[in-house]
């Protein structure tokens, strides 16, 4: 049990004058004077979760997916929601969508996945759900969320992309998103710890996967690290 203020598999991401993270409890740091408070956005909040990303592109913050568990552990997971930081009213964008299942073209309900920013698209990466089945399903599939016309596509790319893995981290440096580390589980449902590094090259027509060579001492492996980007170095 946490105490009461602790928060694991929470979310935070750097921008600006963003002054929240949307979800049941929203909360804001001025770091200019090193003071929390508690933001009051309007408009109609998500269920609370876990395992979601919290992605800023321009002055909004876009929630992806995530877990949310009720009373009776009916598991679901959230729609986007959109937090416009100048105006500080929340949002549910709508999503063009084909197809019997009503949502063709939008990603699997997933947590612990990466979403990674390159101008107005978000690269989502991986994650796990369990099914109806209670068979838990890692994923490596890649999608593309342009918030410019909240549009998803599956991008075509090249190269081989890193097994399937949650936990990961996805670092921005450039165009080029840089997958560190993570885990999944074996045939015999043991988890692996990853600590191995693959970049995927948004800045080709065709994206390319590769898995770079690496000099010094790699970090051991891990999941549910964080990676932050200074420049062109990524700190774990």
């Amino acid at each position: 049990e946490f105490a009461k203020g602790t928060r694991p598999g929470h979310s935070i991401e750097p921008t600006l004058r963003s002054p929240a993270l949307p979800g049941v409890d929203t909360h804001a740091h001025a770091a200019a004077k090193m003071r929390w408070q508690q933001a009051q956005p309007c408009g109609r909040a998500r269920k609370p979760c876990e395992g979601h990303t919290v992605s800023v592109v321009d002055r909004c913050l876009y929630v992806l997916f995530g877990k949310h568990e009720d009373d009776v552990g009916n598991v679901t997971c959230p729609a986007l929601l959109m937090l416009d930081t100048e105006t500080m009213m929340l949002s549910h964008p709508h999503f063009e969508t084909s197809g019997a299942d009503g949502r063709s073209g939008i990603p699997d309900d997933r947590e612990g996945h990466s979403a990674s920013v390159i101008g107005t698209k978000i690269y989502v990466f991986g994650g796990t759900w369990t099914d109806e089945d209670d068979n838990t399903i890692y994923m490596n599939d890649l999608h593309v969320l342009d918030v410019s016309n909240f549009s998803w596509a599956r991008p075509v790319w090249s190269g081989t992309p890193p097994i399937e893995r949650e936990g990961h981290t996805a670092s921005v440096v450039g165009r080029r998103v840089f997958v560190f580390a993570g885990t999944w589980v074996d045939d015999e449902h043991n988890s692996v710890y990853l600590n191995d590094l693959h970049v995927l090259d948004t800045s080709v027509d065709a994206m390319a996967w590769t898995q770079p060579s690496t000099s010094g001492e790699a970090p051991c492996q891990r999941e549910g690290h964080t990676a932050s980007t200074i420049g062109d170095k990524i700190v774990i």
